[in-house]
């Protein structure tokens, strides 16, 4: 995120810009539809600094994977945005019926990178090794929106995960 801010003030010196994507180069197959659903929640729920995209995990293996970041979120019915409240490498929360994985995407509001490139690192940040902990332990509020498990990017973690990508793309 500092490398995106940095970017930022030297490429729109006007500050015209409303919107900042930090899409993490992990994710080379991510669908235009997953940037433009994390936009989309950003700008129009209002209250939230930041937006961010997951999706629920389908391969029980996964929920105890550290590589897959899973996000806290409470999708109430059928809703497509929900608050997250943490991120973890960890199972949590305990004994939930869904775990959701988090996708390397954010859509920052100006002030808000501004803000959050500001803050220091937090316990939890360093603990998790996920930056999007210092935003949420300085009271910033992030909106995350569920993503349909056909359209989940896949995230090149490890050798496996590459592997995966170059059998699905020939």
């Amino acid at each position: 995120t500092d490398r995106i801010y940095q970017a930022l003030l030297e490429i729109e010196k006007e500050q015209e810009v409303d919107v900042i994507v930090n899409l993490q180069g992990d994710l080379p197959d991510i669908k235009p539809e997953v940037i433009s659903k994390t936009v989309n929640a950003l700008i129009n729920n209002k209250g939230f600094d930041i937006a961010t995209a997951v999706v629920e995990i389908k391969e029980k293996h996964q929920e105890d994977d550290p590589n897959v970041v899973k996000a806290v979120v409470n999708f109430s019915n059928e809703a497509e945005f929900a608050e997250a409240h943490y991120f973890s490498r960890a199972k949590v929360p305990y004994n939930a019926p869904k775990f959701y994985e988090h996708i390397g995407i954010y859509a920052y509001h100006r002030d808000a990178i501004e803000k959050f490139v500001n803050l220091a690192e937090s316990n939890l940040e360093k603990a998790e090794k996920l930056e999007q902990l210092r935003a949420i332990d300085n009271g910033m509020k992030i909106i995350a929106t569920l993503v349909p498990h056909e359209q989940k990017p896949i995230s090149i973690d490890t050798k496996e995960d590459l592997e995966l990508l170059l059998r699905k793309i020939s």
